[in-house]
This record gives C-alpha cells, sequence and structure tokens, in this order.
C-alpha cells in the first residue's frame, strides 16, 4: 500500500514511465522481458525507466508477511486526542516498540494504530500506559482484528482490461519454528530502500545461497505468502481512503457478492476481513475527496445490507515497520 507522506511533491509521469508502471501493475513483476513484452518498449528502455523510478521512490520491492505464522495477531484501533500533550504522546507511540503502524487521519478517529500481539491484552496494556503516562486516555477508540486481507493491485494504473493477481494473506496456522536472523530478514524484504536480495546478503554479510536458503524457508513455512512491487500512489497525485463497514448480512453469498465487486472496482486497493468494530476495511486510492464520496454510496446502493460505512481519509504515515522486525 501506499506510504503518504506529508509535502511529497507530485511526479508527473513521463509516456514511458506510464507504460512500465502500467505493465507491473499487471504482473506485480520486475522481469525486464516480461515487462517490454507487456508495455512494447525494447528491454534497454525498461532497465532505464524501472532505475529512475527506483531512484524517485516510485517503487519498492515488498512482500506479504502472513504473521500469525509467527505467533502474532493484527490489532487495528482507531482513536482521536485532545489537549497539549498531542506531539508528546504520538511521538511515545511513534516510539513505542508495540506500536508497528501508526497514521494520522482526517475526522473524528484522527489517528490509527496497530500492534502485532500476541494476546489481545496488550492492547488495553498499550492504553494502560498511555494514561499513566500522560493523565490521559485515547477518545473515541474503535477496535479490531484483521483475520485476513486480499490485495488487489494498483488498478488505476492499468493499461488494458487485465487484472492483476490477488495476493490473499490469511491468519490461520500453527506458529513457525524461525531464528532470530529470519526477522532481521523478514525487515529488510519490507524495506522500501533496499532494491535487491544481493543487497540484504551484502549487509548480513551471508552468501546469497544462504539467504536464498532462508527466504525459501519462510515461503514453505507459510511465512512469507507473496512478494509484491509497491507503487507510490500518493506521488502521482492519489490519496488514500479507508471504508470501515458493517453490515447485517452475515451470509457467504454477499460476503462472495462483496469480495468480487471489491476485486473488479477501479478504486479498490485492498479489503480486509476483521472481527471487532467493523466486519471489513476497504482501502480505497482515488485522485479527490468527492471521489471517494462516490465510491461510498456507490458502496451502500450495491449492497443495502451494509448497516454503516465510515469514509476516514489516511493523511499521513507516522510510523510504517512492524515493531517485532524493527
Amino acid at each position: 500500500m501506499s506510504r503518504m507522506l506529508a509535502g511529497n511533491s507530485l511526479h508527473k509521469l513521463t509516456d514511458n514511465e506510464r507504460l512500465v508502471l502500467g505493465a507491473i501493475a499487471a504482473c506485480d513483476d520486475l522481469d525486464v522481458k516480461k515487462l517490454s513484452k507487456n508495455c512494447g518498449l525494447r528491454p534497454h528502455n525498461v532497465r532505464y525507466v524501472l532505475k529512475g523510478l527506483f531512484e524517485e521512490q516510485l517503487i519498492h520491492r515488498s512482500i506479504f508477511v502472513n504473521y500469525a505464522r509467527l505467533g502474532y495477531t493484527i490489532f487495528n484501533m482507531f482513536f482521536s486526542l485532545a489537549g497539549n500533550k498531542r506531539e508528546a504522546l504520538i511521538d511515545f507511540l511513534r516510539k513505542n516498540p508495540a506500536v508497528s503502524w501508526l497514521t494520522e487521519n482526517s475526522g473524528d478517529y484522527r489517528y490509527e494504530l496497530t500492534v502485532l500481539a500476541e494476546h489481545i491484552s496488550e492492547l488495553p496494556a498499550l492504553v494502560d500506559r498511555v494514561g499513566e503516562k500522560f493523565g490521559t486516555t485515547l477518545k473515541n477508540k474503535i477496535w479490531t482484528a484483521e483475520v485476513a486481507m486480499h490485495f488487489y493491485g494498483y488498478k488505476q494504473l492499468l493499461n488494458s482490461q487485465k487484472l492483476p493477481a490477488v495476493h490473499v494473506v490469511g491468519s490461520e496456522g500453527a506458529r513457525a519454528k524461525i531464528e532470530p536472523v529470519d526477522l532481521t530478514i523478514l525487515a529488510k524484504l519490507r524495506d522500501p530502500a533496499i532494491r535487491s536480495e544481493n543487497e540484504i546478503a551484502r549487509s548480513l554479510g551471508v552468501a546469497g545461497s544462504t539467504l536464498a536458503y532462508r527466504i525459501n524457508r519462510l515461503k514453505k513455512e507459510g511465512v512469507i505468502t507473496s512478494s509484491r512491487i509497491g507503487i507510490a500512489m500518493e506521488k502521482l497525485g492519489y490519496l488514500e481512503y479507508q471504508v470501515l463497514i458493517d453490515t447485517d448480512d452475515a451470509s457467504k453469498e454477499f460476503r462472495e457478492s462483496f469480495m468480487r465487486w471489491c476485486a473488479i472496482h477501479r478504486h479498490v486497493l485492498a479489503c480486509f476481513r476483521c472481527f471487532g468494530g467493523w466486519e471489513y476495511k476497504v482501502l480505497v486510492s482515488v485522485t479527490s475527496s468527492e471521489q471517494a464520496f462516490q465510491f461510498q454510496d456507490e458502496l451502500t446502493n450495491r449492497f443495502p445490507s451494509i448497516s454503516q460505512a465510515i469514509l476516514i481519509a489516511r493523511r499521513n504515515w507516522i510510523k510504517t515497520r512492524p515493531g517485532l522486525v524493527q
């Protein structure tokens, strides 16, 4: 997903960059021959464009991780803050190793934090720590646990009608047997600044074959579910919204119909099945707030059983690294 940072200047794409990004969005791969075939550019032109996209930080390599296989559940909490201690409190949460991701939003639910926890009690323990340290509490709290995630890709950038592959990450499976170095490898595989596995091997001081063995083992263990290419959509003028959804229809038919609709909708980046304060969380990539509100109306009109669809604009990523792999 996009990592939105305040103050980012927009990048105006060249025709060749647009073609290559469209090819990446379609196949989620950096194989030069495959991209060349899909976008119609010569291989040396594709290499040149890819080099520029990396340098501009418009693309980065990443992976999808099933944190349940590491013994963790992903908990999300939205909240708001008041008072003159807000900056200090946010800085405390940013530095807190229990907090994995932290974002600033617009509206009533001003902030969202994510905790990778081995037990649900870690979430209220964090809230209690805030109260003890700052003499205040997090307001308007709503939280949920993520059950599964479907990532549909950057459909807005496609050059054709072919939809990208769907990446699915569940939250099941026994805990995998891994070593501390595996957590370091996972962190580096998720680091946008690292372009290749060769860089990781050099930074760890191991042979490329050793790194490949460990990565393959993490895949076989179900920890790494797939690889992907991240695209900085915010640098291309796109805004990211979240929609928190409750529904009165708990049927399998509704769930399958809703997920199919998300998979083909041009603006949907990902959909999360959840348990707690809401049942689904949908990430939406749009070019204006009006487009986001139109999506919200389209969603509720298409599925009348949806009882609530809270639209939240994501303004800024404050922290983007899972705490357990820092």
